[in-house]
């Protein structure tokens, strides 16, 4: 019960802010949170918890990922829906460092090699795509 409600307050708390706070690890943006790199002619959608547990599980399948980057759980990562031709996509952008920007919006950066990395993943057909790592500088 206590935990119930420890979650229900953090979810209530977190939303207040636009954003959702899965732990001190991961964070959702909402539909309506007005993003960097994101316009507004991208249509949007808020993922659930579960789309994005397997949004992750699909992200560490793809091979250009599993061999560019050790030890995905241990990066921050930043999540956003989209729609793409009609199908629920979740971009991930992902961190090493927790960054001052990591809970209000898309942290960004040039340079940092394996550091910061984004993947893109198609829900419906349950694929990675267009992942990118930063460059070493």
């Amino acid at each position: 019960m206590k935990f119930s409600l420890f979650i229900g307050f953090l979810f209530f708390a977190s939303t207040a802010n636009s954003q959702i706070i899965i732990d001190s690890f991961r964070v959702i943006f909402p539909a309506n949170k007005t993003l960097y790199l994101f316009n507004d002619t991208i249509k949007r959608f808020t993922p659930t918890i579960i789309e994005i547990e397997k949004a992750d599980s699909i992200a560490k399948l793809n091979n250009s990922l599993k061999n560019e980057i050790k030890n995905y759980e241990s990066y921050f990562k930043q999540y956003v829906g989209l729609i793409i031709k009609n199908e629920k996509n979740i971009f991930i952008n992902a961190v090493c460092v927790k960054f001052e920007c990591f809970f209000t919006n898309i942290c960004d950066a040039k340079g940092g090699g394996g550091c910061f990395f984004k993947v893109q993943i198609d829900l419906g057909k349950q694929y990675a795509f267009d992942f990118r790592k930063n460059a070493p500088k």
